[in-house]
């Protein structure tokens, strides 16, 4: 009973922000995540590994209304890359030396207007920005999928990444910071090595796979966060209507897991006896290994303690 009425509280306050909306601009818009070719729904626009591929695709597919432009650039002397865009497609990888590296493709209108992305460097800082776009770029016919730019950035180095729609793919970087801000885009982490990771979930999806997580602080508000064969050595998770799920992974240090109305499920690779354990409810439920209750464990004789907290939600554990 509790599982459903949080699920439809989530749909009627998803529903009320799509007719606000409308409401606002007089119709739904294109951009609202997409919609393929016969008009049906789609969460993400592209199906590319690199920005050749897409231009290939772009030419080979014989596309109409805009051309599409590709350039490449290399950047030195930069220490965080900062990126904003509203459905770009961003692929980010490991560069092998010092250096940044940019492969990316643009539109350029049959009116000649080149919508080309903002780039910019200042004080060891390279700023990324897509500039304002025309609606006949994504929506029915899907055109936002040829939008793609690669960036393999070195060892150790700073991300700071905004992605409204579009699909972020991060896969074996060694950083020593990462913040990843996704409103309604999808995000995935793969193979990586992060010191420091901050993570926001609008109504959007992120998703990380076989990689060590030093510190993590991440905040899901209607989206969900999946995180699978992997390491974190202390974190912060909030999750308020939305999902998290962590399985087949091991959590170090202290851990603070907190539920308002969503749902956090953790399946660790951990005996029982490493973790220790705060379980605090008001409404909602806690199931460690099948049995509810609070409980208050002394966290100074655990190398794991995990801190439950939840509101309305639920959270169920499960250790080895």
């Amino acid at each position: 009973m509790k599982r459903s009425i949080k699920i439809g509280l989530g749909l009627i306050i998803a529903g009320v922000l799509l007719l606000f909306g409308t409401y606002l601009t007089g119709e739904v818009t294109q951009y609202s995540w997409g919609f393929n070719s016969d008009g049906g729904f789609q969460s993400e626009y592209f199906e590319f590994d690199s920005a050749k591929e897409a231009e290939e695709s772009f030419k080979n597919n014989n596309v109409k209304g805009f051309t599409l432009k590709r350039e490449e650039k290399t950047i030195d002397s930069i220490d965080e890359l900062q990126g904003k865009f509203e459905f770009y497609n961003v692929i980010i990888s490991r560069s092998e030396d010092s250096s940044f590296y940019l492969d990316y493709t643009y539109p350029v209108l049959e009116n000649g207007k080149e919508e080309n992305l903002t780039i910019k460097e200042e004080k060891n800082t390279l700023s990324i920005t897509q500039n304002k776009y025309s609606e006949d770029l994504v929506g029915k016919n899907g055109k936002g999928m040829y939008l793609l730019l690669e960036i393999k950035v070195p060892d150790g180095k700073t991300i700071d990444i905004k992605e409204e729609m579009g699909v972020l793919k991060i896969s074996n970087v060694d950083l020593k910071k990462a913040a990843i801000d996704l409103n309604m885009g999808k995000g995935k982490i793969t193979g990586s090595r992060i010191k420091e990771f901050t993570n926001k979930v609008g109504a959007g999806e992120c998703t990380i796979n076989n990689s060590v997580i030093e510190k993590l602080d991440t905040q899901v508000n209607m989206g969900t966060f999946d995180l699978t064969e992997s390491e974190i050595k202390g974190s912060d998770i909030k999750v308020e209507m939305g999902e998290t799920n962590i399985s087949q992974s091991k959590m170090f240090g202290r851990n603070n897991l907190k539920v308002e109305m969503g749902t956090i499920g953790v399946q660790l690779d951990q005996s029982r006896k490493e973790i220790g354990i705060s379980a605090k409810t008001e409404m909602g439920t806690i199931l460690i290994n099948g049995e509810e209750g609070d409980l208050k464990e002394d966290e100074n004789k655990y190398p794991t303690f995990l801190d439950l907290k939840t509101e309305a939600g639920e959270i169920n554990l499960k250790t080895n």
